[in-house]
């Protein structure tokens, strides 16, 4: 996978996307429910005016019996005693070079820790301090089209490169304080540097930054935003008001493509957007789903939490129903993998995946819950980090039997 294929991690409006996304929403008809015969129904496949591609998927996946992926768990690394490389208090990010190793930043120990594919380490690279290739406060790692990682550090504004063997060979100026958490940059398949920034006056407003191989910004892309704004609730404090979010409101969550371009997904209507690397929407994708009620208590819960802060809230401002998408990531090529929320306690239990031109293929039983970061997908392999009981993180990589590669 390249570093730009996750969420991910990630959770861009770009230069001129902003009104003919807005114009889409309230076009789209969401399509019937799909039977089971055989052949499976397709999408419906149709270009609107705009020149936008609308793909209106059917309830049941393109994948026939016996053609879905299957997700099994391959290597665990991670212990509870001793003082060894396998111990990890806390993994801030990880990345999958062409090798098959593993590379995990451990952000309590402040040093990149590499494993072989098969889990044994090979050797640590780096610690705190301010020398070349010494760490500060590290938030994202993202390997280029040359095999070098690029280690991106917020605590000494710079990023810092190194090979495949773990050498430090240079060091970049970041000149960018702002941060979000997981950091949803990257680097496309040309080279170019995607960061996360804040601009604006008083009203600032977040955009996601392309810069060329040598850092030099080249072009601003607004991040993008749900069709009907970020719904808030305001409450009078001290000095001014503050915004809260409304429970159980829609978001816009959106991931990196190879190209620089982005999934977008528009949660309460499970709608899928396609931008180009310029923000043109290229292609809008839906899928019917079944509403997932709020219940009595939830909706209790989340007014006690904003009367809490002295919001003035009734039952009106929380939903009858939860949003449709509760995450989405990219996989290497630029698959869409989508978790639905689902009744009780189901949600993460299972993705449902979309390949680059919007199709559904259809669901993939998860072995656990995908965390919010970090998660990498490439080739036949699903990289993650997951926590036993007492809260002790282990990086678990799953096999995905049927992908190509697998």
């Amino acid at each position: 996978m390249t570093s730009v294929s996750r969420q991910s991690r990630r959770s861009a409006r770009v230069l001129r996307p902003a009104a003919t996304i807005r114009c889409l929403f309230g076009c789209l008809v969401l399509a019937g429910c799909g039977g089971n015969s055989a052949p499976r129904p397709g999408p419906a496949v149709d270009t609107l005016p705009t020149g936008v591609i609308q793909v209106r998927n059917p309830k049941v996946g393109r994948w026939e019996a016996g053609e879905g992926w299957v997700i099994e768990e391959r290597l665990r690394v991670g212990t509870v005693i001793g003082d060894g490389p396998d111990l990890f208090g806390w993994i801030q990010d990880l990345e999958v070079d062409s090798r098959g190793r593993i590379w995990v930043y451990e952000a309590q120990a402040e040093e990149l820790r590499i494993f072989e594919s098969d889990g044994d380490h090979v050797r640590t690279v780096g610690r705190a301090g301010e020398g070349p290739g010494e760490f500060g406060n590290v938030v994202g790692l993202e390997w280029n089209r040359d095999d070098r990682l690029w280690v991106v550090d917020r605590g000494l504004g710079r990023i810092s490169v190194f090979d495949t063997a773990g050498v430090f060979l240079t060091g970049r100026v970041r000149g960018n304080p702002y941060f979000a958490y997981p950091w949803p940059g990257g680097i496309d398949e040309d080279g170019n540097f995607y960061d996360l920034e804040m601009v604006g006056g008083e009203e600032r407003r977040e955009v996601l930054v392309r810069y060329d191989g040598d850092l030099r910004a080249v072009d601003t892309i607004p991040v993008p935003e749900h069709p009907g704004g970020s719904p808030g609730l305001q409450v009078v404090i001290p000095g001014g008001v503050a915004t809260y979010p409304k429970p159980f409101a829609g978001k816009a969550k959106w991931a990196m493509t190879r190209d620089g371009g982005l999934w977008v997904a528009i949660t309460d209507q499970y709608r899928l957007l396609r931008l180009s690397p310029g923000g043109d929407t290229l292609r809008v994708v839906t899928k019917p789903f079944d509403p997932v009620p709020v219940t009595a208590e939830e909706r209790d819960r989340a007014l006690d939490g904003l009367r809490d802060v002295g919001a003035q809230v009734s039952r009106f401002d929380v939903p009858d129903s939860k949003p449709a998408i509760a995450d989405l990531f990219v996989d290497d090529e630029d698959h869409a993998w989508v978790v639905p929320v689902l009744p009780g306690d189901l949600t993460g239990s299972m993705a449902e995946v979309f390949d680059a031109e919007g199709v559904f293929l259809g669901r993939v039983e998860l072995p656990l819950p995908l965390p919010v970061s970090p998660v990498t997908i490439q080739n036949a392999s699903l990289t993650t980090v997951t926590e036993d009981s007492l809260g002790v993180p282990y990086v678990v990589q799953f096999q995905i039997q049927g992908r190509p590669g697998g």
